[in-house]
């Protein structure tokens, strides 16, 4: 699959910096595409909003099928899961790619594809959704019940994507972060082939140091994968 040098159509991007989420929606061929880099965080509701409006567009052109891309430390599983909404409007058939690094709640993106290729040189980490609490007892109680979902959530899409049963997915990441090369994640079916490599930034290599990557390759290329004009439709 070919992800570079196509006519971008929209993105979305969250904040400055390296670590910025960017959601971009394309068509290729009469396919659509999406990459998405970057922290994923938080959007405002007109950023759902516009995204959304962006895909219809893209499905009212007749294109059933989806190839994503994905280089991402994770973050909101929130914003993770309106992503796969988005991904499974989409009929025909959703290939994803994974670059140097599919963590945290990018994995849930991943598994959601019918098939999911792993750059060589890439990391895939899996662990159990976390999150912050505050307020008083019913709050807390409140937001305990909505994580405790969200991990029988993943557990369940883990365990439906890879044949491990749950048992099994609770012990991988029952002492934290479980970081898996691509051979590894292959070996355990959260991925179905391996090809090629990723070429690695300094952007590449700051994203992989914040969330805590245990091996943090070499840079290959010190300037950015792809320059893009964004159209950006707001945050």
């Amino acid at each position: 699959m070919q992800f570079w040098g196509m006519k971008m159509v929209a993105v979305v991007g969250n904040s400055s910096g390296q670590r910025a989420l960017k959601v971009i929606a394309e068509i290729q061929a009469n396919v659509a595409v999406f990459k998405i880099s970057g922290r994923i965080s938080q959007w405002s509701e007109s950023n759902v909003e516009a995204f959304e409006a962006k895909v219809d567009e893209i499905i009212k052109q007749g294109v059933t099928d989806l190839d994503i891309y994905l280089n991402t430390e994770g973050g909101s599983v929130l914003v993770a899961n309106e992503i796969v909404n988005q991904m499974k409007r989409f009929t025909g058939i959703i290939r994803g790619r994974g670059g140097a690094i599919v963590a945290s709640a990018g994995t849930y993106i991943a598994v959601h594809c019918n098939s999911f290729v792993m750059a060589k040189n890439g990391l895939f980490m899996i662990h159990k959704p976390m999150t912050y609490f505050e307020g008083n007892e019913d709050q807390v109680e409140a937001d305990l019940k909505l994580l405790k979902n969200l991990t029988a959530d993943y557990k369940a899409q883990y365990s439906k994507k890879t044949g491990i049963s749950e048992i099994e997915i609770e012990a991988l990441w029952s002492k934290g972060d479980y970081w898996m090369n691509a051979y590894e994640a292959k070996s355990k079916k959260f991925v179905d082939s391996i090809e090629g490599e990723e070429t690695i930034t300094e952007e590449t290599t700051a994203l992989l140091k914040a969330c805590g990557a245990p091996n943090i390759p070499k840079i290959t290329n010190s300037k950015k994968i792809m320059e893009i004009n964004p159209i950006d439709i707001g945050l």
